[in-house]
């Protein structure tokens, strides 16, 4: 861990909440300031979540109104934040049928919908509210589900080292608190630093609550949108506040057996996303 990190750093999970007041919704233009993740000027844009991979990436809607960011890594499977899946109230993790993911999600439409069966995760405790960077390590949860969509699934590409060292340009994508109906992507983000071992990646990419869960994309020439981490936190009060991701070869793995070979009828041209 590298010394301006552990002086004086908070971590906040970026689990996204219904927020109100006396029973009225809170306006967007009123949540903005109250929510951390956003890295000098606001970099995230709407996009257009019919085209691929965007509609591979959907809400995660909990029971309880909560919402994280899933994507489909298997036409039966995606990948979130861990603690996406706990819930505060009884201290233990929500039964998987709990959970919908919504393909594409945009101002109440989708493409597809999908409900829990069984969840996957790392051992140990889910990161609450004494968060490190070793504990973040662990904030990444597959939930398989009860049918399999009809989707293109997002691949698991790790950054190579040199590609982690020049600082490549990352996309990160979302359904942010304050932009919940629809998906924003903050486009040309980069690795400001490693941490836990390189299992952890510090990034200045725009993210608040509700972007839990959300990929960070990699588009090398030549190859289609491919996951590289997996959002989980931001780093505040700290010299150079950001985003933590979970690095994509520490989940690498586990998702592999649920990774299918994309029908043809599905297959998407490489290079750059629509929307």
């Amino acid at each position: 861990m590298s010394r301006r990190i552990a002086a004086g750093w908070v971590f906040a999970l970026l689990f996204g909440m219904a927020l109100v007041v006396a029973g009225t919704p809170m306006a967007a233009a009123a949540e903005r300031p109250l929510l951390p993740g956003i890295v000098g000027p606001d970099d995230r844009t709407p996009v257009d979540s019919s085209a691929w991979p965007w509609q591979a990436i959907g809400r995660l809607n909990r029971k309880d109104g909560g919402h994280c960011t899933a994507t489909l890594i298997a036409a039966d499977a995606v990948l979130t934040a861990a603690h996406c899946l706990y819930d505060v109230r009884t201290q233990r993790i929500v039964a998987p049928q709990e959970l919908h993911f919504l393909a594409g999600y945009r101002r109440g439409e989708f493409f597809a919908h999908g409900i829990g069966r069984k969840i996957e995760r790392a051992g140990g405790e889910i990161p609450a509210l004494h968060l490190t960077p070793e504990s973040i390590t662990q904030d990444w949860a597959i939930i398989v589900l009860q049918q399999p969509l009809t989707i293109r699934p997002l691949a698991i590409r790790p950054l190579t080292p040199a590609e982690a060292i020049k600082g490549i340009s990352l996309w990160r994508a979302g359904y942010s608190q304050d932009r919940p109906h629809m998906l924003s992507v903050h486009r040309g983000c980069t690795i400001l630093e490693h941490l836990a071992e390189g299992r952890v990646l510090l990034t200045d990419c725009d993210a608040t609550r509700g972007d839990s869960g959300s990929p960070l994309l990699i588009a090398a020439p030549g190859e289609a949108p491919a996951i590289a981490g997996l959002t989980s936190a931001v780093a505040i009060n700290g010299a150079e506040p950001g985003t933590l991701a979970v690095d994509a070869r520490v989940f690498r793995d586990a998702c592999a057996r649920h990774i299918r070979t994309a029908s043809p009828a599905i297959q998407a041209p490489a290079g750059e996303p629509g929307g």
